[in-house]
């Protein structure tokens, strides 16, 4: 009898694990979005002691499982074009390096030979005043003062109409126009205008007067 019982619980376990197997080859199939039978589903669902509810959900779960193994299944490809990425920036990298070295090589000789430029260009810097004050032209020196107390008196002239141009500006008053002021302010601006283009001129005087003498 002990015999017979072991052999008959021994089948059972075997004709449930085939049930389970055909259950979850079910399960499966339908995930993969395969046509099944109505009546092979009932069968099976009775067999393993399922619901249609049961099934629906342990489908829905192997849906997932398969979008969790294709997300997974595509690492390889993406740590690939990953690894291309990072060697292209790595030669572009060993490029930049190649590029940094090669400019560091033809600019250290030029930025040298432009400090010597440099200075050479300070050292001379003082000869223009030097000529300029041993200028042998005793008329070219009065001519240059004459020119400079000119462009003192025309700066203390300008000041004295910009003064009087922000007096009259002040006197404004808002959403009122006053002719009167405005026709003065014009005429100080005038003046004022007058007075900096005569100072240009006389600016522009001494710079060839300065050229002159150095030349001298």
């Amino acid at each position: 009898m002990t015999n017979a019982l072991d052999d008959l619980t021994a089948e059972l376990e075997q004709i449930k694990e085939h049930s389970e197997g055909e259950y979850f080859d079910l399960v499966r199939a339908i995930a993969a979005d395969e046509k099944q039978d109505a009546a092979h589903v009932a069968r099976v669902l009775q067999a393993f002691e399922k619901t249609p509810d049961d099934l629906s959900l342990d489908v829905r779960k192997i849906v997932r499982r398969r979008g969790l193994q294709a997300d997974m299944a595509a690492v390889p490809e993406l740590q690939r074009k990953r690894d291309e990425l990072k060697a292209k920036i790595e030669d572009a990298n060993a490029e930049l390096e190649r590029a940094v070295a090669l400019h560091k090589q033809t600019v250290r000789p030029l930025q040298h030979e432009i400090q010597t430029l440099n200075d050479d260009i300070a050292r001379r810097g003082p000869l223009k005043q030097q000529l300029y004050r041993e200028c042998p032209n005793p008329a070219l020196h009065s001519r240059m003062q004459y020119l400079q107390a000119d462009a003192t008196r025309l700066d203390r002239e300008a000041d004295a109409e910009r003064s009087n141009v922000h007096r009259l500006q002040s006197q404004r008053k808002p959403g009122a126009k006053d002719e009167r002021l405005e026709a003065a302010i014009k005429r100080r601006e005038e003046v004022l205008e007058s007075i900096e283009i005569k100072r240009a001129n006389c600016v522009n005087d001494m710079n060839e007067l300065f050229a002159q003498m150095v030349a001298y």
